[in-house]
């Protein structure tokens, strides 16, 4: 018999517990599939966490980005990224 709990499920019946990851054959139909602006104001906001030094130094430039983000009309990154190029 296997327990689970959390991502983990342990082996029941034995004197060592033996710890395997579960995986789900199917995705859950409850996600919603996330555009690309939400995945790049994630991706900023991973980068700032991750931040070894002072986040007053790397915020900045992130928040201008992030503006940028969610103001565009763009429909995908390609169309962003060229649209951000013409401005420069």
């Amino acid at each position: 018999m296997v327990i689970g709990f959390g991502k983990w499920a342990v082996k029941e019946g034995s004197k060592k517990l033996f710890k395997t990851k579960l995986k789900l054959p199917f995705k859950p139909s409850n996600e919603v599939k996330k555009g690309w602006k939400e995945l790049r104001i994630g991706a900023i906001n991973r980068k700032i966490k991750r931040y070894k030094g002072p986040k007053s130094y790397i915020a900045p430039e992130y928040a201008q980005e992030a503006t940028d983000i969610y103001s565009s009309t763009a429909k995908t990154k390609k169309e962003y990224k060229a649209k951000a190029k013409g401005k420069k």
